[in-house]
């Protein structure tokens, strides 16, 4: 049996909040923590689901080995990125991108 693979997530609004609840509850994955621009929300979800609101971006992509970002539209290809020049596995909400150049 393989150790859970550490993950977070980025952005907890509407998707993100369910993102996190249902990676709380697998088996295989272990929840390091959420990250959000509005810190108050990424508190809420933390405490919600048993984990904790990392304090920056790059604070949560230290302790994990993939994320789900759900962040808005507008915003997946510059998150994503940063995450992937990390060479960190990313699960992105679609749409991918919000134009076919961000694409």
């Amino acid at each position: 049996m393989n150790a859970p693979l550490p993950i977070g997530v980025v952005g907890v609004g509407a998707l993100g909040r369910h993102h996190a609840r249902h990676l709380a509850s697998l088996e295989d994955a272990r929840l390091i923590g959420v990250y959000d621009v509005d810190a108050a929300a990424a508190r809420r979800v933390a405490d919600e689901v048993g984990t904790v609101a990392a304090p920056s971006l790059e604070a949560l992509l230290a302790g994990v080995e993939a994320v789900s970002i759900a962040v808005p539209t507008t915003d997946h290809a510059t998150v994503g990125l940063e995450v992937l020049r990390k060479e960190i596995p990313v699960f992105i909400e679609k749409p991918l991108a919000a134009t076919l150049e961000a694409a």
